[in-house]
C-alpha cells in the first residue's frame, strides 16, 4: 500500500468509523478534490480494501480493515518514537512514520507488527505480576 493509499483509508475512517463515508466528507477532510478521493477509492476498491454501497459510499472491507489496523499500530509506534527518543514534532513523526511503514516490504511490516504486539503483551504481563 502506498502512503497515498493509507492516508486515504485512515480518512474514510476517520470520518466515518461505523462506515458509509461520502466523498465529499472524504475530499474535505483531506483538502483534496472530489475527483482526486474518486480515483483514490477506485484504486482501494480494486485492491480490496473499499467497497460502495448503494448510495455510492466507501465502506472499508475486513481486509481493509485489517491491513489498516497493521499499518496504523506500526506508524503509530514509530512515530511515538521518533517524536520521544528524535524530538520530531508530532505532525511530522507521524507523516514520517507512514511513509516508512508503506515503504517496508509485507514481511518487514509484518515482522513489526509482530514485535510490537509481543512487546505489548509482555507489558501486560508485567503489569499483572
Amino acid at each position: 500500500m502506498t502512503a497515498a493509499d493509507l492516508r486515504y483509508l485512515l480518512a474514510i475512517d476517520d470520518v466515518a468509523p461505523e462506515g458509509g463515508a461520502a466523498l465529499t466528507a472524504v475530499a474535505q477532510k483531506m483538502s483534496l478534490s472530489k475527483v482526486s478521493v474518486y480515483r483514490a477509492a477506485a484504486r482501494l476498491e480494486k485492491a480490496g480494501y473499499l467497497l460502495r454501497d448503494e448510495r455510492s459510499r466507501l465502506l472499508i472491507t475486513p481486509a481493509g480493515a485489517a491491513a489498516l489496523q497493521e499499518y496504523r499500530i506500526a506508524a503509530g509506534w514509530l512515530a511515538c518514537h521518533l517524536e520521544h527518543h528524535c524530538g520530531v514534532d508530532h505532525a511530522t513523526a507521524l507523516q514520517d512514520a507512514i511513509g516508512a511503514v508503506c515503504a517496508m516490504s509485507d514481511a518487514g511490516r509484518h515482522g513489526l507488527w509482530a514485535f510490537i504486539h509481543a512487546h505489548v503483551q509482555k507489558e501486560k504481563e508485567e503489569r499483572s505480576e
